[in-house]
């Protein structure tokens, strides 16, 4: 079944756990972005500037290092392939490794101060999610 995503978010409740496994292939060619919140993580595409931007700002505990500014967030240039972005999403506990159309990863470590098990969808103009699977790692 296919979801059309536009600026009306649309949120799944507590689907997300540690050891989460997500797989997500979305048409994008009416979309200029497309927008989601995985417990927490914002991740972002622009069509206009074909990047995809992780960000961990809104997720808890600051991490920080010498670099200055701190770094929240990260993009990754990737084009679309057929006007579709195909992501592999791995989360553990404390990271998140992005799988993008098969060519590119970004990845992310966090520090949740609460645990956050939302999925929440976004986009300007019209995108549509073909394909949604959602699951759970076993270690």
């Amino acid at each position: 079944e296919q979801i059309i995503v536009n600026e009306h978010p649309i949120v799944y409740r507590r689907v997300i756990e540690d050891n989460t496994y997500l797989r997500l292939v979305i048409q994008l060619n009416e979309a200029r972005e497309f927008t989601f919140t995985l417990a927490g993580l914002q991740m972002s595409y622009s069509y206009d500037k074909e990047a995809l931007t992780l960000s961990r700002e809104n997720v808890g505990h600051v991490i920080s290092g010498d670099e200055q500014p701190i770094l929240t967030q990260r993009t990754i240039q990737t084009p679309l392939i057929e006007d579709c972005l195909t992501l592999e999403i791995f989360r553990d506990t404390s990271s998140i490794e992005v799988f993008i159309s098969g060519q590119e990863t970004i990845t992310t470590t966090f520090y949740e101060e609460e645990k956050n098990k939302d999925l929440i969808f976004s986009a300007t103009g019209n995108a549509i999610i073909q394909q949604l699977d959602i699951g759970q790692v076993i270690v």
